[in-house]
C-alpha cells in the first residue's frame, strides 16, 4: 500500500513538474509572437511584388512575363 502511495505521489510531481514546464513554453511562445509584431505587414504590389503604388505607376505595365506567359506580371 505505501508503495503505491509513492508511486502516486512521484506520478503527481511528474505532472506539476511537466505542467509548470508546458505553461512556461506557452508564455514563452506567447511573448516572441508578440514580440514579433510591429505593424501590418507592409502592401506589396500585386503585379511586380514591390512597394505598393498605383497600378498606372507600375513598372510591370505592358510587360510581358514569361513565367505567368502574359502581360502586366513581373513574376
Amino acid at each position: 500500500m505505501q508503495a503505491r502511495q509513492i508511486a502516486t505521489d512521484a506520478a503527481d510531481a511528474n505532472m506539476d513538474v511537466l505542467r509548470d514546464l508546458a505553461k512556461k513554453r506557452y508564455f514563452e511562445r506567447r511573448q516572441f509572437q508578440e514580440s514579433e509584431r510591429v505593424g501590418p505587414p507592409p502592401r506589396k504590389c500585386y503585379f511586380c511584388n514591390k512597394a505598393f503604388h498605383r497600378r498606372d505607376r507600375c513598372p510591370a505595365r505592358g510587360k510581358f512575363c514569361f513565367f505567368v506567359q502574359g502581360k502586366g506580371s513581373l513574376e
